[in-house]
């Protein structure tokens, strides 16, 4: 028992020494940038609406590993401050470019997904044609499918319980809050003339259903596991489970060497 109990003791302490000697410290490529802070602002700016939690796309195109179009730093600048098709222009005051530049240090750390495709929304019969033109402008990845997400809470905050056309021109041209700016290049102002009735009747819809339903209790918020990416310039290193395997091994190899000397006492 006791040349059991010292060769696992000898294994752990050979495997603590291996660890040590071959203990690297990484450290990421550029040091000024973190993707941790990068992956709070994906999360805060609702980029994750459009692209996927993961970059893996949806709405718009994935961006993990930045294999497709958008590949450097200035490149997603680019895109990011005056867009081409559907995606909205987003100004200095509601992202700046060193949020952006650690988005990217983000989306570097993610997978590629070379699978995606685009799927562009199906009209159903009976669908209204602004309702149409909503889901294939990519208004629902924010808005919901029918209109029933955001606009009904922000129209309500205002004290209204409608929206017109002017003001849903107003805000897709010069957006308050967090809402970035919709070119012309992607919707005109024919396409929100077509959209806003649907916008109106789906606002008034959603308030109207709010104001009927009976007041819900509270709800504890699920509980969420802290999640943590590596900053660019932190060192990982192995010297840790080094420690601990050495230790353990000596540990053993002593224990060993005590059942021994007993046993030859006995």
């Amino acid at each position: 028992m006791n040349r059991v109990v010292q060769l696992v003791g000898f294994a752990l302490l050979s495997l603590g020494l291996f660890l040590a000697w071959g203990s690297t410290e990484v450290v990421h490529a550029n040091p000024n940038l973190d993707p941790d802070a990068g992956k709070k602002v994906w999360d805060a700016k609702q980029c994750k609406n459009c692209h996927g939690p993961l970059a893996e796309g949806k709405y718009g195109p994935p961006l993990g590993g930045l294999t497709r179009n958008a590949k450097t730093l200035e490149d997603v600048l680019k895109q990011v401050r005056t867009p081409f098709k559907n995606m909205p222009a987003w100004s200095t005051d509601q992202i700046s470019d060193a949020d952006v530049a650690n988005v990217v240090d983000y989306l570097k750390t993610l997978p590629p997904n070379p699978d995606w495709k685009f799927a562009p929304y199906e009209a159903q019969p009976g669908d209204d044609p602004g309702k149409i033109l909503f889901n294939q402008k990519d208004c629902a990845a924010c808005h919901g499918a029918n209109a029933d997400r955001i606009i009904p809470q922000v129209v309500k905050a205002q004290g209204k319980t409608t929206i017109t056309a002017d003001e849903v021109l107003k805000q897709v041209r010069t957006p308050f809050k967090s809402m970035p700016t919709f070119l012309v290049t992607a919707v005109t102002d024919d396409d929100v003339a077509i959209m806003a009735p649907f916008i109106k009747a789906a606002v008034e819809k959603s308030l109207a259903a709010a104001a009927a339903a009976p007041t819900a209790a509270p709800t504890a918020a699920p509980a969420t596991a802290p999640t943590t990416l590596p900053k660019t310039g932190e060192t990982e290193s192995t010297v840790p489970w080094a420690v601990a395997a050495a230790l353990s091994g000596a540990g053993l190899i002593a224990a060993g060497f005590v059942l021994r000397r007993r046993r030859a006492l006995m």
